[in-house]
């Protein structure tokens, strides 16, 4: 059965922040804690930090190498270590250590995953197409979900799934492939997912970063990579944020270059 329990199973295990690169103790987690003004002026002023949250009443979660940890020292702020080597602590709750990739979907099994989905659902979701290519020329995946999904019907609403912009948040490529499969598998059953389908067009690019998940793939095959970004060459850096690349907000906190 295409849905595991390895995948149900994860959706309790990993939330937000996920996966690795290649050293033990290359990435921690620490808070940042204080007077909230201070705290939130110092992010803005670091906008290259990898700030996982920030709650005024409760301080900043910030993933930290040991060249952005000297930044946190620098400041004068107070700070605990809530996990010390971020690898070791994903790994250790991956279920199975003989399964690929913590058992989670790769690049090329996500793509296998909706050719399958076609092949079962020929009628509900369409064959995959790229909407471009990466800076390491893989393909960016989307495929449209409706009643009639091999036809775009003009006038019928659309909505855009995307997905998996950073590298190491695992599960959501898994939610764009395996809410694909939901609405497929209870068409006609469910009378909600029935009316979506018969009255949207639904699109999901299940995976908008494969390059930065393709390094995590190959850094940590067995899972726990912490690489976020995709994996354009800056000259003296790799990677931009896709998620700080739209032009709402743009190159907002998080964006390191």
């Amino acid at each position: 059965m295409r849905l595991s329990s390895r995948f149900l199973v994860g959706f309790f295990l990993l939330a937000t922040l996920t996966f690795s690169t290649a050293t033990a103790a290359e990435y921690a987690l620490i808070r940042v804690l204080g007077d909230g003004i201070a705290v939130s002026s110092f992010l803005k002023n670091h906008p290259e930090l990898d700030v996982v949250q920030f709650k005024p009443e409760h301080g900043a979660e910030i993933v930290v190498t040991p060249e952005t940890m000297n930044v946190i020292r620098d400041s004068g702020l107070e700070f605990k270590i809530v996990h010390e080597d971020l690898v070791n602590h994903y790994q250790s709750r991956i279920l199975s250590k003989d399964t690929n990739f913590g058992g989670w979907h790769t690049y090329s099994e996500n793509s296998a995953y909706l050719d399958s989905l076609h092949t079962e659902y020929p009628d509900l979701i369409s064959e995959k197409w790229s909407i471009g290519t990466t800076h390491q020329n893989r393909d960016i995946w989307c495929v449209r979900l409706s009643d009639n999904a091999g036809v775009d019907e003009a006038g019928e609403p659309e909505i855009l799934l995307d997905t998996m912009h950073h590298a190491r948040e695992i599960m959501a490529g898994e939610f764009g492939i395996l809410w694909a499969d939901y609405l497929c598998s209870n068409y006609g059953t469910d009378p909600v997912i029935t009316w979506l389908m018969d009255n949207r067009e639904l699109y999901i690019v299940s995976m908008i970063n494969p390059d930065g998940v393709v390094y995590n793939e190959t850094t940590n095959p067995q899972g726990g990579g912490m690489w976020r970004k995709n994996r354009r060459n800056n000259g003296t850096s790799y990677g931009v944020d896709p998620n700080r690349n739209y032009p709402y907000e743009w190159n907002g906190p998080g964006s390191s270059p």
